[in-house]
């Protein structure tokens, strides 16, 4: 299976396993996603939720796919970005158990908007983070402008061009927590930390922690839902993506 979801102490780990395409995700792969969540959600065995990736987090979207995308009706564009790449961001958002991020590699595109929709960011020497969608000519339509104002409100200009932000900086910029050693080892320690309070406080603390962003969020995807549409059906970004796969 590309996506597992295994108990590991007190921890639910999820992860994505497409080693070689670097975790790029599709519609398929963000249906198991919600539905491993809220598997994960479920398991009384375990206090918090990991999402990890096998030698990436994940390198966002797959441009493929993207293309073959553009050339779709309004109604399927809507469909693919709304039922499946909004509706995961909003299941991370309102699950009740605390979301955890374990980055090792890349994570970009869709991969850092899933990673910034989590709780907590562990992030190895080897972890970066690169905002992705404007390098294409689209704008992030999985909540991840809004996500990272909350982090880091003047950040998204600085990396808008495709700057990649490093460990050190992510760490310096509030964006994750570097660790030395693995990052999912960082993740399962938090789990284990946290396993010591009652499950029905850490669940308080979830929905204080997100209330305003479960508040928030949907009107603002749908905005970036209109915006991708113009965008994605553009000659801008055919021409984009095209260079794209050609630097590859």
């Amino acid at each position: 299976m590309p996506i597992t979801h295994t108990t590991i102490d007190a921890a639910s780990v999820i992860t994505i396993d497409m080693p070689e395409i670097l975790n790029a995700l599709n519609r398929e792969d963000a249906f198991e996603l919600i539905e491993l969540a809220l598997e994960a959600e479920a398991n009384t065995e375990t206090t918090a939720i990991v999402l990890t990736g096998n030698g990436a987090f994940s390198a966002g979207g797959n441009i493929h796919v993207l293309l073959e995308l553009a050339r779709s009706s309004k109604e399927e564009i809507r469909a693919y970005i709304h039922d499946a790449f909004q509706e995961l961001m909003r299941v991370l958002v309102r699950l009740s158990k605390p979301t955890i991020a374990a980055v090792g590699g890349p994570a970009v595109g869709v991969g850092f908007d899933l990673a910034l929709a989590c709780d907590v960011r562990f992030v190895s020497d080897d972890g970066w983070f690169q905002q992705g969608w404007g390098r294409v000519g689209l704008v992030p339509g999985t909540g991840q402008e809004l996500l990272l104002r909350r982090l880091a409100p003047t950040l998204l200009w600085d990396i808008l061009d495709g700057r990649k932000v490093l460990a050190d900086e992510a760490n310096a910029r509030g964006l994750a927590i570097h660790v030395s050693g693995s990052s999912l080892d960082g993740a399962i320690e938090m789990a284990r930390r946290l396993s010591r309070l009652p499950g029905n406080t850490l669940a308080a603390y979830c929905s204080l922690h997100r209330r305003e962003l479960q508040d928030g969020l949907e009107a603002h995807m749908e905005r970036a839902l209109e915006l991708q549409y113009a965008l994605l059906t553009s000659e801008e970004f055919q021409h984009r993506a095209l260079a794209a796969l050609n630097r590859k």
